[in-house]
């Protein structure tokens, strides 16, 4: 994966070189669990939503991580920590799943996994099982203070401890906001997310179809 060495620098120092861990907390102020459920919420425009959306192509379909402009909070996930522990920090890596896996025929599969898609042309964030992909990455996603007042986080995506990229959006040839892995500083702007905790919330479960 090609990556500008700024980028990588970046956050490099800023998961790896601090000494320092944070808590990542919830949009209540509350320290988030590992193994917890909660909606991504995106901070760039009001009512947007993190949801899968169906691709199709030749071979069937493909379920993508999409942001839409929806009035709920989109399809929820589970963050499990890699390690043994209770919270997740700003130095923890973990996997991320929808939970529940919303409804499609594309996979039974709930986990986010980066996927080189050659059409698109990105790296871009798929739901499904690695098998079910020919170009799959490998690495563990991390969050990155981006406000620490007002708990907003940067999703990261590192393939090793020297490769590293922000998740951000970019619009595939279906007018979809893909969630890619940026490997240029500037090419896009990286996303801004609020996690909120499910409870007392009905989780939205539906899946949006693109033909």
């Amino acid at each position: 994966m090609k990556t500008n060495a700024l980028l990588v620098f970046f956050f490099l120092v800023a998961l790896f070189a601090s000494t320092r861990a944070d808590y990542v907390r919830d949009s209540e102020g509350h320290i988030v669990h590992s193994g917890g459920i909660y909606y991504l919420v995106p901070q760039d425009f009001a009512g947007a939503a993190i949801v899968a959306t169906s691709i199709e192509n030749p071979d069937g379909c493909s379920l993508a991580v999409v942001e839409k402009l929806l009035n709920n909070k989109g399809n929820a996930v589970i963050i499990e920590a890699m390690a043994r522990t209770a919270y997740i920090t700003t130095s923890s890596s973990f996997h991320l799943s929808f939970h529940p896996l919303p409804s499609n025929n594309c996979t039974k599969h709930p986990q986010w996994i980066i996927v080189m898609d050659e059409d698109f042309g990105q790296n871009a964030v798929m739901v499904g099982a690695r098998g079910e992909f020919e170009f799959p990455v490998t690495g563990l996603f991390y969050f990155k203070t981006y406000n620490s007042a007002k708990h907003q986080y940067n999703l990261v995506f590192c393939s090793n401890q020297y490769t590293c990229g922000p998740v951000a959006i970019k619009t595939d040839g279906y007018e979809n906001r893909r969630l890619i892995i940026a490997e240029q500083a500037a090419s896009v702007k990286p996303l801004v997310l609020k996690l909120v905790k499910t409870s007392g919330d009905r989780v939205a479960s539906h899946v949006s179809m693109v033909v």
